[in-house]
């Protein structure tokens, strides 16, 4: 299975998985036993007419609980001291666990990343001189600037090379060659960026489809 053919089935399997969290939760408050069948049926067309939720049509979920947050805070809070003892089911645990290690991704502390991490760059930089970027990645620096609409300053030089080093590899490796140092690496490269006020989005991207590859590949073929 492909990169491609993994992201796309990660996307399905975690969307519908989130819109059954959602659901769920969506319908423990309008069934909460605090409300009344009418004050129950209020809500619901409330919501509905606020949000454009409706639970037979899996619409405006997030928007529904984002409503139900600000309006009726109290009935959030104790469903979800309820919730703690639910058992979940293969799907949820699936999309839980995938936010997990998104999160240990993108950790603030998930920052520590250097030349020598990058398989020739530091021979490369050595060879042409510091603040110059390696022939080999000139081409992704020109999409940097083009996506970001303006010359690189030249305080960002460095960055800018670890994160053309990162992206080239993001967009070169193969789906049995991803792990999760490599994957660590790659964001402690782009949390760096963002900490420098350097973030490229295209860069977040390949990131993130990276991690459903290796994160779809790992349940299937149990590798770490």
């Amino acid at each position: 299975m492909t990169k491609d053919n993994c992201y796309a089935a990660f996307i399905s399997t975690t969307t519908a998985a989130r819109h059954t969290i959602e659901h769920t939760f969506i319908m423990s408050c309008l069934r909460h036993p605090r409300l009344s069948r009418h004050q129950s049926t209020r809500l619901h067309h409330r919501l509905y007419k606020e949000t454009g939720y409706d639970p037979t049509a899996n619409k405006m979920l997030t928007n529904g609980i984002s409503y139900l947050s600000s309006t009726w805070p109290w009935l959030i809070s104790d469903v979800q001291d309820q919730d703690h003892g639910r058992l979940f089911t293969c799907e949820e645990l699936q999309y839980s666990t995938f936010s997990e290690l998104e999160n240990q991704l993108f950790d603030k502390d998930n920052k520590k990343v250097a030349v020598t991490d990058f398989h020739g760059l530091e021979q490369a930089l050595n060879n042409i001189g510091c603040y110059k970027t390696p022939d080999y990645l000139k081409p992704i620096a020109t999409r940097i600037e083009d996506v970001r609409g303006k010359a690189t300053d030249f305080c960002h030089y460095s960055i800018q090379v670890l994160v053309c080093a990162a992206i080239k590899e993001m967009e070169e490796v193969s789906i049995k060659e991803l792990n999760w140092d490599t994957l660590k690496k790659w964001a402690a490269t782009l949390n760096q960026a963002k900490g420098l006020g350097f973030e490229v989005g295209f860069a977040n991207n390949l990131l993130q489809k990276n991690l459903c590859s290796y994160f779809c590949h790992s349940r299937n073929f149990g590798r770490n």
